[in-house]
């Protein structure tokens, strides 16, 4: 990958032209993208998008709910009655003159408001009224009731204030509507709010109110800031001139102008405040001025294209999520410090390429994938952020890497003397201190772990709004609702069918009238009244009818006798007979609901016809309140806290599917680059660590997520997965080149982190609570990590990897582990079983002869479940024919496992074994070992005889190990005389066994079960008068030790072939990359039977010149066949020979040097390989590297050549290889074109050197061929 970024360096530093018009264009294309944008301070805008979520934003929204402006005149002793019409005009005049721009609708005086709305209840009163209202009707049409009424209406017009109510009885003389608007008096004046000559005061009449409303979008940030600079000024300068009548307003634009006016102010103060911190801490860490600069370019070139993408992509952008783009500049100056830290250690910029851009992209693409999982989520806010920050940081990352080096080669800026302080020098930690500091690590996160579970959300969207005090007054002294103890509540009737959604609204609006009377809510704005279902219309029509059909002709004449008496003329009362003869009724006139503000809470359109009603209630009420309405079809409840219970419960959502999400992704991406699960594991336990610690502290601490700082989750596994990535890598180069840069990678991890932390940490100052929630989060998040980064990666791997190597030991894969665990599981926990069954089997009324043959039958089954619980583990039984068991004799075999135990119990329940201390007391086996009668190998071999005699003669077999004690490299050490003394003395036959592969499979000192394969194999029986072996035991013990040694080195030889080493092989290249274990696995399976063959042509030759070793698989295998085989092993590819350099497992014998084979000396071999490497020479260089080989041959010696011929069919199959092993995949470098050869000119260059020649097929769809020349 490196390479790529090396390629464009060189490129651009040819052609800077070329650079600059790359440049150019980026920056061309940014512009016009920015110009697109539409930046958004909407605090609504962090809503999610789920459908109760797109219902309440309409609701705020497009029915223009949120769009009220409400001015108040607060009344003074001073204020004089008789001019409130007059000043309230003037004051509406001030405002249409000022806001003509932004407001419509302003209303001061509205003289005709109240008749109107009698007019219409009067006119439409049989519709408004329920059967149950008849029985007041009755009474109040009683003839004598009617006198009297008509008696009372006289006295009351004769009175000089009859002048007031003369309309109402004329309309009404009997009062049949006097308990109605009683009624509705109440219901809709329950807010308390006084109408007097068309002027609405506030309760009590201490101010004038004067409505109006936005004529434009709400959402316009721009226009909101405007209108509320210019109410502010009209307020200073009237309320300067006028003190008898103080000006203030309010409306939710004020709460969304205050937001976008915060915001600009926190963006700008959080810009400037991370910008500056973050250039002095370059400036004091690398003392020049030049070099902060050439920091920030990458951040530049990064927010610059994702601005302009954005104008592209997503035009509409929340400003929250620009303002929270601090966050990204840490991340971004992570790159630079990286490369800067790492130009400084390497002093060459192509050498810093190639170091730090596998782990810089790896930890950019992580990152990137974890933040663009924001754009799944429920909010607009947060997808505008991943999608910002994840195109800044892609952009960044490419920059740093494609654009930076070309800047600081072109301006010349001179790397290689700057020396940076030493402010960052990281201590020597005392490894006993780093256990310590593990353990209690561990603890911590366990109690965190659980502590978590605590964590609060806050769904509050009024919290993330800015809402300064004074506001909220206006908000509670205008509207009246005192937030703190109220309420409001809005419910949507609305359905697709019209009809549906006004028997809603009426049922809602019915419901609203009865609480109203019960002192239940408050503040209630229905149209129910003015929309009747059809059906009730109806039958309401019909019941009037009928109730006059029966009494209409008597109470007219009474009222016309009445009249008569009382002094009337014969029509004073025509209204009141026409709306008892009335079966018409005029349609609602919308001038009457926009009259009465009411015409915002109706949308008849041609999809869905939408009613909203509205009310306050208290906050101790709201429950069971709203549990009325929620039986109502097609009816839908909002409020703030029903909002807020919705959110919190999609920020619960959103927080556990970016966690799992982001969690998932980063770790996929970390398994796919390392090709490894446990390079994948390491890389990725710091971030699990860490959010278990955030989650704990945060509970601890009472930090609240919300549905902003929830983006900082993404944030810390995306910087999480940055550090541990580079930290991982640090472990990996100094594992595979033996290169300690660890300190670099961590001095820029220090200074990265201390720099996101000012970045991020400078947000605390933000009065913006959106922006100011997300400061704690971040700082205890890149401080956890960087912790955890820091300790508990290193020794993790120092625990798995290092110190196993610097033990001899293989580093452990987590198949190895995994397996392990469950084998000695089972293992601990089938001897934890035995105590029962020995018990069970103790109280057992039969001779303990017989419970020891039991005993010692499940010990042998026991014993072989052990041995096959290692699925992994292939085991192989040779000439197990040989063994005898209906006669007891002295077992031996050798030993070099733990496993070899259980391999030769399994063979029969009739072997026992003389064991040693360790095994005679073992708390988990003792017992067993003891109980069956094993021999205690302590006691001493005369003392044991008898012992051993008794058990012989009762059909046992004796098991002894005669090396004494398990060899720890799998060599065969001396074997003690005690077994052959045995023998002797008890007259008993001599079993060997051999033993192959179990101490690679369970080494000593290893609690490990690695894959491999166990042979075993029997050996013919020694007979006890057999004299040939010796006639006493010490000569026997010689020749059979000598025989048991020369047996097992030629099983050894036999079994040890390339599928066998291939394990041995490939853990001198695990976790060295998955493209060199994939290379590795693909190789051998092509080879192995090629590395087989040349070991048996090798024979016992020694002197052995691999030309062209590539990795050094086969030098590997020819070092594991022969320890004393002296091999070097030369390629002119520096990337393979510092990796075949490294293995950990091979002897001084076997050299691995990069060196070009056209330059250097070829030392004296007996035998030379040259395997695919003369076709990459030119054709008078194969010539030479021919000439300098046969002069390097000793006598007896042989040259493998094998390459692709020319006069072979398959020959185009073989460029098709190479060409892919060349270019796509770039497996193998080139200096120049391939120059293949026939096979005749290998013939004619043998015959040339007096060399035999003979030729292999090599390959059924290739034209490679094997070439073995000898002297």
């Amino acid at each position: 990958m490196g390479s790529i970024f090396i390629g464009l360096y060189r490129l651009f530093v040819r052609k800077p032209i070329l650079f600059a018009g790359f440049v150019l264009f980026v920056a061309a294309v940014s512009i016009a993208g920015i110009k697109k944008l539409n930046i958004t301070e909407n605090i609504f805008a962090i809503l999610p998008k789920g459908q109760e979520f797109q219902k309440f934003n309409s609701l705020l929204e497009s029915k223009n709910i949120s769009d009220q402006v409400v001015f108040s005149l607060t009344l003074s002793k001073d204020s004089n009655p008789d001019e409130y019409t007059d000043v309230a005009e003037h004051v509406k005049s001030i405002i249409d003159s000022v806001a003509t721009n932004f407001l419509s609708d302003v209303t001061a005086v509205r003289p005709d408001v109240q008749q109107e709305v009698y007019d219409y209840y009067f006119s439409h009163f049989p519709l408004l009224i329920d059967s149950n209202y008849y029985s007041l009707i009755e009474r109040k049409t009683k003839n004598d009731s009617i006198t009297a009424s008509i008696q009372n209406n006289y006295e009351k017009l004769t009175n000089p204030s009859g002048l007031f109510i003369k309309q109402f009885i004329l309309n009404d003389p009997l009062n049949i509507t006097a308990e109605y608007f009683k009624q509705i008096g109440i219901t809709n004046n329950n807010s308390k709010y006084i109408v007097e000559d068309g002027i609405i005061f506030t309760p009590g009449k201490k101010a004038i109110l004067i409505t109006g409303r936005l004529n434009y979008d709400n959402r316009d940030a721009e226009k909101n800031i405007q209108l509320s600079n210019q109410l502010a000024a009209v307020e200073k300068k009237w309320n300067s001139e006028n003190s008898e009548y103080k000006l203030s307003h309010f409306g939710t634009f004020e709460i969304a102008a205050q937001n976008a006016v915060q915001i600009k102010k926190d963006t700008n103060l959080t810009m400037i405040l991370s910008l500056s911190l973050i250039m002095l801490i370059l400036v004091l860490y690398y003392r020049k001025l030049s070099i902060p600069i050439l920091f920030i370019l990458p951040a530049v070139f990064g927010g610059m294209l994702a601005l302009g993408a954005m104008g592209f992509l997503r035009p509409e952008i929340s400003a929250i999520s620009l303002a929270t783009g601090a966050i990204v500049i840490g991340i971004i100056l992570d790159y630079s410090f990286h490369f800067f830290t790492h130009l400084q250690h390497t002093k060459s910029i192509e050498e810093t390429l190639k170091e730090i851009t596998v782990p810089l992209l790896t930890g950019s693409i992580t990152t990137v994938l974890a933040l663009l999982a924001l754009n799944y989520t429920n909010s607009v806010v947060l997808g505008d952020f991943g999608l910002f920050a994840s195109l800044a940081l892609g952009g960044s990352a490419f920059f740093t890497l494609a654009g930076l080096p070309v800047i600081i080669t072109i301006t010349r800026f001179d790397y290689t003397k700057h020396k940076p302080v030493k402010l960052f020098k990281l201590p020597v930690i005392n490894p006993s201190l780093v256990k310590f500091a593990i353990v209690a690590i561990l603890l911590i996160t366990v109690f965190f772990y659980f502590e978590a579970y605590n964590i609060r959300f806050n769904s509050d969207v009024e919290a993330l709004s800015f809402h300064p005090s004074e506001l909220k007054n206006k908000e509670a002294e205008l509207t009246g609702i005192n937030p703190s103890t109220e309420k409001k509540i809005y419910l949507i009737a609305a359905s697709e069918n019209y009809e549906s959604a006004v028997d809603a609204n009426y049922k809602a609006g019915t419901l609203i009238k009865n609480l109203t009377t019960h002192d239940g809510i408050k503040n209630t704005v229905s149209t129910a009244d003015f929309f009747i279902p059809d059906s009730l219309f109806k039958q309401r029509q019909e019941n009037w009818k009928q109730f006059w059909k029966a009494n209409k002709e008597r109470v007219n004449n009474q009222i016309n006798y009445a009249a008569n008496t009382a002094g009337f003329s014969d029509k004073a009362f025509a209204p009141f007979h026409e709306m008892i003869d009335n079966n018409t009724y005029q349609p609602l006139s919308k001038d009457l609901l926009k009259t009465m503000g009411l015409d915002l809470m109706v949308d008849s359109g041609a999809k869905e016809s939408v009613f909203i009603s509205s009310f306050i209630v208290s906050t101790s009420q709201k429950d069971s309140v709203k549990a009325l309405f929620k039986n109502i079809p097609n009816l839908t409840i909002f409020d703030r806290s029903e909002m807020a219970s919705l959110l919190l419960e999609s920020v619960r959502s959103d927080f556990n599917y970016l966690l799992y999400l982001t969690a998932g992704m980063v770790f996929f991406t970390l398994l796919i680059i390392y090709g490894r699960i446990e390079l994948a594991l390491l890389a990725f336990m710091p971030m699990v660590i860490s959010w278990i610690w955030i989650l704990g502290i945060s509970s601890m601490f009472n930090i609240e997520f919300n549905f902003v700082n929830i983006v900082i989750t993404t944030f810390i596994f995306g910087l999480g997965d940055d550090f541990s990535i580079f930290v991982t890598d640090g472990l990996l180069n100094r594992y595979k080149f033996k290169k300690d840069n660890l300190k670099s990678y961590q001095a820029a991890i220090l200074l990265s982190a201390l720099t996101v932390v000012v970045g991020t940490g400078v947000l605390y100052f933000a009065k913006h609570p959106a922006i100011h929630s997300i400061a704690a989060l971040s700082v205890i998040g890149i401080s956890c990590i960087l912790l955890i980064s820091f300790l508990v990666q290193p020794f993790i791997f120092k625990l798995f990897v290092e110190r196993r190597i610097k033990n001899g030991h293989n580093p452990i894969s987590f198949l190895q582990l995994f397996m392990s665990v469950f084998c000695f599981t089972y293992f601990i926990s089938g001897c934890l079983l035995f105590y029962p069954v020995l018990l069970l089997i103790s109280i057992f009324p039969v001779p303990v002869k017989t419970k020891r043959k039991v005993v010692n039958f499940l010990t042998s089954k026991f014993a072989a479940s052990v041995l096959y619980s290692g699925i992994h583990v292939k085991k192989k039984f040779h000439n197990l024919d040989q063994l005898d068991f209906k006669k007891p004799s002295i077992i031996i075999a050798n030993h070099s496992s733990f496993l070899d135990i259980m391999i030769m119990l399994m063979l029969n329940r009739k072997v026992i074994i003389m064991a040693k201390d360790w095994v005679y007391r073992s708390p988990l086996f003792g017992m067993v070992v003891r109980y069956v009668g094993y021999i205690f190998s302590e006691d001493g071999t005369e003392e044991n005889i008898t012992n051993i005699k008794t058990k012989m003669d009762e059909g046992y077999s004796i098991m002894i190990f005669p090396e004494g004690s398990r060899s720890s490299d799998g060599s065969l050490n001396r074997f003690h005389k005690g077994a052959f003394y045995l023998a002797e003395k008890l007259n008993a036959d001599i079993q060997p066994i051999m033993i192959h592969g179990a101490g690679d499979v369970s080494p000593k000192n290893e609690m490990m079960v690695k894959d491999g394969t166990i042979n075993v194999k029997a050996l013919p029986r020694i007979f006890a008068d057999d004299l040939k072996w010796g006639s006493d035991y010490r000569s026997r013990q010689k020749s059979i030790s000598f025989y048991f040694k020369e047996q097992y080195k030629k099983f050894k030889d036999e079994r040890e072939d390339a599928d066998y080493l291939w394990r041995k092989v490939y853990f001198n290249y695990i976790f060295k990359g998955p493209v060199i274990e994939w290379y590795g696995r693909i190789k051998w399976n092509l080879e192995k039977k090629n590395y087989d063959f040349y070991n048996s042509c090798i024979g016992n030759r020694l002197l052995i010149t691999d030309l062209g070793c590539g990795y050094g698989f086969m030098d590997l295998y020819l070092h594991y066949k022969n320890g004393e085989r002296k091999i070097s092993a030369l390629d002119y590819d520096e990337d393979k020979i510092a990796i075949a350099y490294n293995v950990w497992n091979k002897s001084d014998n076997l050299q691995f040097k990069s060196e070009d084979i056209t330059q250097s000396e070829i030392p004296p071999s007996e035998v030379i390989f040259l395997n695919d490497v003369l076709h990459y020479l030119k054709t008078d260089s194969q010539e030479n590297v021919l000439q300098k080989c046969v002069q390097a041959l000793l006598p007896g010696g042989i040259i493998f050549i094998r390459d692709g011929v020319t006069d072979d069919i398959k020959h185009g199959n073989t460029k098709f290889t190479e060409l892919l092993s060349t270019k796509i995949f770039s497996f193998n470098k080139k200096t120049s074109n391939l120059n293949f050869f026939s096979a005749d000119y290998i013939y004619q260059f043998g015959k040339k050197h007096n060399l035999k020649v003979a030729e292999h097929k090599h390959s059924k769809k290739t034209s490679n061929r094997l070439f073995v020349l000898s002297k």
